[in-house]
């Protein structure tokens, strides 16, 4: 059973835990069938994002603990990145990058912490770039760049507008302008506002369905996961499309990880929009593919 008691039905962290941990539950599956081709690298390089995310948190938490702030929480799905699991262990900032394996990730924690700075912003972006930087250099060799193309535009965008949500100077995210299309970098290259960028994706062939349905849910409920939601319900929808023209392609295995990430996200979705107060019939719309 994943929901303990009928009360972490109300709990948002509960919510998405209880989905995270189906999901792991599919995809190690999935790895165990496709391990050693260009599918299963392809899916673990992806899936390390969630490796990354509790990277930062445990940073983080290690950071800021100098302040007396020592909770840790992670996302119940890890294990893609080498030595994730003791690295969630350790009690020493210092110790991570020397369990990390080599690349990018390293290199960048490696310099961070010798530099002596404190720019939390700044380090969390810089792991968001190191990641990127790392996934594509693999990608773009493969049969698999045009999917993370995709992919790394998308983890991208979500980046800036999250930074922009919270205030932050451009100077902060400009790093991840190299991650977008020449004509995205383009029309955002005036934008320092998520409402200025919003608008200005409208202009975007790519992105202008995920822009509108975002201005209208953000600006009526304000949820931050909306953000995440309309984000990867682009991500997939462009996957599922891909795949559908290229059956025979690594793509089409690769499109289970995604299709299966959708539904953690449906069920998500109906849950957390139920305790955010949106209604029924706006749930429904939210969770139709562009």
């Amino acid at each position: 059973m994943f929901i303990e008691k009928q009360e972490d039905l109300k709990s948002a962290d509960k919510v998405t835990d209880v989905t995270l941990r189906m999901l792991g539950r599919r995809v190690r599956i999935f790895l165990e069938i496709s391990k050693g081709d260009v599918v299963g690298e392809a899916a673990v390089r992806y899936l390390a994002k969630y490796d990354v995310e509790n990277l930062k948190r445990k940073v983080f938490s290690l950071v800021i603990r100098r302040e007396g702030i020592s909770e840790e929480r992670f996302l119940p799905i890890s294990g893609f990145i080498s030595n994730i699991d003791s690295i969630l262990r350790v009690s020493d900032v210092g110790q991570i990058s020397d369990l990390l394996p080599q690349g990018k990730l390293r290199d960048f924690i490696s310099t961070w912490l010798s530099s002596g700075q404190m720019n939390i912003p700044l380090l969390d972006i810089g792991i968001d770039r190191a990641y990127l930087t790392e996934t594509m250099t693999w990608a773009e060799m493969t049969k698999m760049r045009e999917v993370f193309r995709i992919y790394a535009e998308n983890y991208a965008l979500g980046v800036i507008l999250r930074s922009q949500l919270m205030g932050a100077e451009r100077e902060i995210y400009s790093s991840m302008f190299e991650f977008l299309s020449q004509n995205v970098r383009k029309v955002l290259s005036e934008s320092n506002t998520f409402e200025e960028s919003l608008k200005a994706l409208l202009s975007t062939e790519a992105h202008k369905s995920m822009a509108s349905e975002l201005m209208e849910i953000y600006e009526k409920y304000g949820v931050p996961w909306t953000l995440d939601l309309s984000l990867f319900k682009e991500f997939f929808s462009k996957i599922r499309s891909l795949a559908r023209m290229k059956p025979l392609s690594p793509i089409f295995p690769f499109s289970y990880i995604v299709a299966a990430e959708w539904e953690s996200w449906a069920v998500r979705t109906v849950i957390l929009g139920k305790l955010s107060g949106i209604e029924p019939e706006k749930i429904y719309d939210m969770l139709s593919l562009y």
